[in-house]
């Protein structure tokens, strides 16, 4: 269809828009999930077939997100997911753990009986999914997956409670540039680590359920600023 044309009353370039914004978000949650790792090609012919498009507007989708940072073009290469450099791994953790903590104090003042018990749900299945890792039960994919779903489960019960919509706006842009997969990759590797992961969780429901704002926040931060050390550490290994 010709650039510009008009078919069933919607022009082509306008149809070629909304898919390139519907790429572009597809891109972004597997961005933020950990399915699409920090430093993938971005391939357009794989993506297209994926998304059930043509490359225009896989072009425009990629053109997006490095425009926002999420990716960035190689010359002579294609374009990728940009890995962050450690400096920016800090600084983004940094306010990461004061967004969070924010919001876990607002969740400890306003928090329902019904979030407190989901919170407490989600707690047991990431010690659980952690300690069958730990054990060698499961497969790290596997195990990865479910430490992800528990994990991202517990932090997203903390954040609905807190009812604070541009809070959440922030957060989950950050979490583009800062996966939360990112933690999972260092925490992998250390059974120690990850059991240390399992009790601040611990700490952070039981300030919440306890109504102390100021020890949810302080836990919170605790516990954000421990995985930006180990991903640091990880990442400044590697480079």
């Amino acid at each position: 269809v010709a650039e510009g044309a008009v078919v069933d009353g919607v022009r082509a370039d306008e149809e070629t828009v909304g898919a390139a914004d519907r790429i572009a978000a597809g891109l972004r949650r597997k961005v933020a999930s950990g399915e699409l790792p920090l430093g993938s090609w971005l391939r357009q012919s794989a993506i297209a077939e994926e998304f059930g498009t043509s490359r225009t507007p896989v072009r425009e989708a990629i053109q997006a997100l490095t425009a926002t940072g999420v990716a960035e073009l190689i010359p002579n290469r294609g374009a990728r997911i940009r890995v962050p450099t450690v400096r920016e791994i800090q600084d983004g953790y940094r306010v990461r753990a004061e967004l969070e903590g924010l919001a876990a104090s607002i969740a400890a003042r306003y928090a329902t009986q019904h979030q407190i018990e989901q919170l407490r749900e989600a707690e047991r299945l990431f010690e659980t999914a952690v300690a069958d890792v730990v054990a060698g039960e499961e497969g790290l994919e596997e195990g990865r997956q479910r430490w992800t779903r528990a994990n991202d489960r517990f932090h997203d019960i903390i954040l609905d409670a807190a009812r604070n919509r541009t809070l959440s706006a922030a957060l989950e842009w950050l979490h583009l540039t800062l996966p939360r997969n990112l933690t999972w990759n260092e925490l992998s590797r250390d059974p120690r680590l990850m059991q240390t992961n399992v009790a601040q969780h611990s700490a952070i429901r039981e300030a919440i359920e306890r109504g102390d704002a100021g020890a949810a926040r302080e836990a919170v931060i605790a516990h954000v600023m421990s995985s930006a050390e180990v991903v640091s550490i990880g990442l400044g290994d590697q480079s």
